[in-house]
């Protein structure tokens, strides 16, 4: 057992290096930084895996609590963060977790395209809680992967010299929103195959509206700085507490 714990860690760990090798969670967290500039805030990470994005706003001077369901990619968080102060990881399922116990949040963000993980129907369930533990003028943000037309059914991702990294399959399943996935990490040897929800722009702003949230915004960019989604794999959102 013990074994098959430190492998799924490595794998875990694997898994965020070679989308982030090139620096990726700090350009998205300066992004997300851009538009937020509350200084010493509060943040809720709801699937931080190992905590890439929760210790990058901690040592931005945030106070960061990270969430996620798989405890090795907690214990991997917390090792990381090494006792950082402002930086926080329990295993919880965000599902069925009930924020409020973490306190009243400043941002809450979800990136990874963890809301894509989820069931269609837990989705308003969620934006609720989440706009309830948001403090008034608060913030939501976060990603799903697109239902975008026309759909690619092959997508490559590329580090910033140009070298392919990751090779998709992709697989709409249009009578379940669902997209099946496969991905090829070329130089390490590992492959990944998923079953994910996708998403119009129009049903996320229609369940984030329900939910009580207000000034919706959407890019392909996590500083928003426009709308551009033609041919884009991913759609950020933007939402503030309405109510």
């Amino acid at each position: 057992m013990a074994v098959a714990v430190k492998l799924y860690n490595e794998k875990i760990d694997l898994y965020e290096r070679v989308h982030y090798s090139h620096g990726e969670d700090e350009e998205e967290v300066n992004e997300i930084l851009s538009w937020f500039t509350k200084q010493a805030a509060h943040i809720l990470d709801l699937g931080c895996g190992t905590g890439l994005h929760a210790i990058r706003l901690a040592e931005k001077g945030h106070r960061v609590i990270g969430l996620d369901k798989s405890e090795p990619a907690i214990d991997l968080a917390k090792a990381k963060a090494n006792g950082m102060e402002g930086a926080r990881f329990e295993v919880a399922d965000i599902e069925g977790e009930q924020f409020h116990k973490y306190g009243i949040q400043d941002l809450v963000i979800s990136l990874g395209n963890t809301v894509s993980h989820l069931g269609r129907h837990s989705l308003i369930p969620l934006f609720d809680k989440v706009r309830r533990n948001l403090a008034p003028g608060g913030i939501f943000t976060f990603n799903t992967i697109y239902w975008a037309s026309p759909f690619f059914k092959n997508v490559i991702e590329r580090g910033p010299d140009d070298e392919i990294y990751v090779t998709w399959e992709r697989e709409l399943k249009e009578d379940k929103g669902s997209v099946l996935l496969k991905g090829h990490f070329v130089n390490e040897s590992f492959t990944q195959a998923i079953e994910v929800q996708c998403y119009k722009i129009p049903e996320i702003v229609t369940m984030l509206e329900s939910a009580g949230f207000g000034s919706v915004r959407w890019s392909n960019r996590l500083d928003f700085k426009g709308k551009t989604y033609q041919g884009a794999n991913t759609i950020y959102y933007r939402a503030t507490n309405g109510r």
